[in-house]
């Protein structure tokens, strides 16, 4: 039984080696090719160039993506809420991951288990800061 009990911890040990090498080879090989995100520091974003008249209406927009730059609190309550509860329930309640959702949802995702169900949940990508 000894002999049995140190084989099996052994193994044990070797296909968590061997688990742990393949997670970390399959994130250094799919995080190699993504961008640096040090340029998020001084992003400046295109604005556009706006002619108004001389009431004050805008006769034109010279650009080539039409922004408004506001500020978070002009947004209404309504619809930070809104994009909420489709996206993050929980957004205000996690640091900004959300374990247990993201736990729950591989769960889900499992396919034994994901034939039991008919609530098919998705993990969160949210890119909203608070």
């Amino acid at each position: 039984m000894n002999r049995f009990f140190k084989n099996f911890i052994t193994f044990s040990l070797f296909l968590s080696f061997i688990g742990l090498f393949l997670v970390f080879s399959l994130f250094w090989y799919f995080s190699s090719n993504l961008p640096d995100f040090k340029f998020l520091k001084t992003y400046v974003p295109p604005v556009s160039t706006k002619v108004y008249d001389i009431e004050g209406l805008g006769v034109a927009d010279f650009s080539k993506e039409k922004r408004s730059f506001i500020k978070y609190d002009q947004i209404p309550k309504k619809v930070i809420y809104a994009f909420l509860s489709a996206e993050d329930k929980n957004f205000f309640q996690h640091p900004g991951i959300d374990a247990v959702g993201n736990n729950k949802s591989c769960y889900k995702k499992y396919p034994k288990c994901y034939y039991w169900t008919k609530i098919r949940r998705g993990i969160n990508n949210n890119t909203t800061g608070c």
